[in-house]
Parts: structure tokens; C-alpha cells; sequence
């Protein structure tokens, strides 16, 4: 485990100023992004990783996930690393691909892997990319050890990274803040993120009461980030984000707006040969409105997920 690399709250928000202010004042971020150092055997260690996650192989992944924290300990200079190790503290934990001993120690490494994701680039587009993550963690452990000022912590960053690189902020953000009690004002900002992700990435207006999602099946997008689409590392980022969105609704108690959502899934690029597309067909075959209900009853990490798990998304 690493220790004595988290600043806490006053630093953190200090570096929050400082990367926003990387952005000129026209709001716009530096278009060059500055590479993580060439070194062949980090290079290595991020291809198997992604190798593993894109085949849904969670041994795999555990063995590629210790291959890159032994890489990082030799080389500590790869914000990328640093950060791939951190989300995958994460992944490992909701795959129960851990002892449920080693949760507390993996979560708080998450934690510290996340922020050097942060501190280690010198681009300010970086530096801000790499805070989504690290303020995603910061918000599921505040929320988690009942952390106020770490969550709070993670709304600003994600807020930051809302407001420079939009598509991906949001959606991230929506992802993150998705099992807050249907009700609270943290779940009322991941289901207006979910929407308004949809409305930057189509260039249309969505009604949230009837919304139409076809607009998604057009090309291009009217927001290049590749956020939007399917691409290299998430190849089915499409199905997965429309998954999320359709079962936000019934969280919401819009089982109604929700069936054509995953209807739509069934029609996206990329959905034969997805697989989890039985989570679609087994959405559409059950009680929506019984679903919906379940989000009134016991904690919310207790209620049915919304949404898929990582692979969902990242297994090709």
C-alpha cells in the first residue's frame, strides 16, 4: 500500500484552482496533450492491461494490475499508469476479484494513485482529465465512509472537469454520482448529466419527461470526443452509456420513457456480438414499474444497480 501521498482537502481544492486555471480565458484547453514518458516496459504493462480488460478476463486484469503497480514502483514518473492503477483499484473491488479483507487498503490506494494521476503531468488538460478520476473516487469513498468533505472534494473536481471538457465530465459524473437515493439532489445531478451529456454529444434538445434517443444513431456527432461514440478503449461505450441512461429513468419512476431507450439499444452500431445485451432483452421482458419501486427500499448501494459494470463498456 502507498502511503503519505494524499494532500487532503485544502491541497486538494488548491490544485482544483491551479488546473482550472491552466484553461485561457476563453475556456478553451491546450490542443497538444503532453505524452506520458516513453519507457517499453510501462508500455508493455498498459498494453496487457487493456489486452485483459478488453477480453473481460478479471484474472487477467488482476495479473496486469500487478504487473503495472510493479512497473510504476520502479518508474514513478507515469500519470497514466498511476491513473489506470487507480481506476482499476475500483474494478477489482466490484468484481470481488480481491479478499474482502483487501477492499479497505485497495480504496484507499485508489485514492493516492488517482491524485499522483493528477500531480505527475504538466498539462493542464491532463491534469484535468486524470481529476475526473480522482474526484470519482474521492466522491464513492466520501460517500461510502460517510466523508462529507471527500465527497464534496469529488463534486468540485468533476464540476472543473464538467465545465472544460463537457461530454466526457459529464457522463462521468453521472456515472459516479449514480447511486445517490433517488430524491437527493446528487442523484437529481446525475440524471440531468445523463441528459445533457446526450445533448452535447447529438446537438439536440431532450425532452426530459419523453425523451427521444434517435438522434444517437446519427453521424457525426455534433461533439467530437470520442466520449460520445465507441472507440478503441470502450468499444462499447454506446450500448453501455444508453443502458445507464435507460435504467436512470426507471430509477427516476419513468418506466414508460425508459423502454424505447432500450429498445434503442438493440439498433446502436456495435450492439450483435455485445455481451451484456442480455441485460437489454431482460430489461424489456420484465416489470419496469416493479423495478422502479425497489429504489424506494433500503440503502442505496443495496438497490439494483444502474447500469452495467465497467466491462460493460470496456470488454470488446
Amino acid at each position: 500500500m502507498m502511503n503519505g501521498m494524499i494532500w487532503g482537502t485544502v491541497a486538494g481544492a488548491a490544485l482544483l484552482v491551479a488546473v482550472a486555471a491552466g484553461c485561457d480565458s476563453s475556456g478553451a484547453l491546450p490542443t497538444t496533450h503532453e505524452p506520458p514518458p516513453v519507457n517499453d516496459a510501462t508500455e508493455q504493462a498498459k498494453k496487457g492491461y487493456w489486452e485483459a480488460l478488453r477480453a473481460g478476463n478479471v484474472p487477467a486484469v488482476l495479473d496486469a494490475h500487478r504487473r503495472m503497480i510493479a512497473v510504476f514502483e520502479a518508474r514513478p514518473t507515469d500519470h497514466e499508469l498511476a491513473r489506470l492503477i487507480g481506476f482499476n483499484n475500483i474494478f477489482l473491488v466490484a468484481y470481488d476479484a480481491v479478499e474482502p479483507r483487501e477492499e479497505p487498503a485497495l480504496r484507499t490506494d485508489a485514492l493516492e494513485y488517482t491524485e499522483l494521476a493528477v500531480r505527475l503531468p504538466n498539462d493542464p488538460y491532463m491534469q484535468l482529465y486524470n481529476s475526473a478520476f480522482w474526484g470519482g473516487t474521492l466522491y464513492t469513498t466520501g460517500a461510502r465512509r460517510n466523508d462529507p468533505a471527500a465527497a464534496q472534494q469529488g463534486r468540485d473536481l468533476l464540476e472543473a472537469v464538467v465545465q472544460k471538457i463537457p461530454a466526457f465530465g459529464l457522463l462521468t459524473r453521472s456515472v459516479v454520482m449514480r447511486q445517490a437515493a433517488r430524491g437527493s439532489q446528487d442523484w437529481a445531478i446525475s440524471l440531468e448529466s445523463i441528459f445533457r451529456f446526450y445533448e452535447r454529444c447529438t446537438g439536440q434538445r431532450i425532452d426530459r419527461a419523453h425523451p427521444d434517443l434517435t438522434p444517437v444513431l446519427a453521424r457525426p456527432f455534433a461533439d467530437p470526443d470520442s466520449t460520445c461514440g465507441n472507440w478503441e478503449h470502450a468499444p462499447h461505450n454506446i450500448q453501455g452509456s444508453l443502458l445507464h441512461l435507460g435504467d436512470s429513468l426507471v430509477k427516476n419512476d419513468q418506466p414508460d420513457a425508459a423502454r424505447p431507450v432500450y429498445e434503442l439499444i438493440e439498433r446502436t452500431e456495435g450492439y450483435q456480438g455485445w455481451a451484456f445485451a442480455s441485460l437489454v432483452e431482460e430489461r424489456l421482458a420484465s416489470d419496469l414499474a416493479k423495478r422502479a419501486r425497489l429504489y424506494d427500499q433500503g440503502e442505496p448501494f443495496e438497490q439494483p444497480e444502474v447500469g452495467a459494470d465497467c466491462l460493460s463498456c470496456h470488454q470488446r
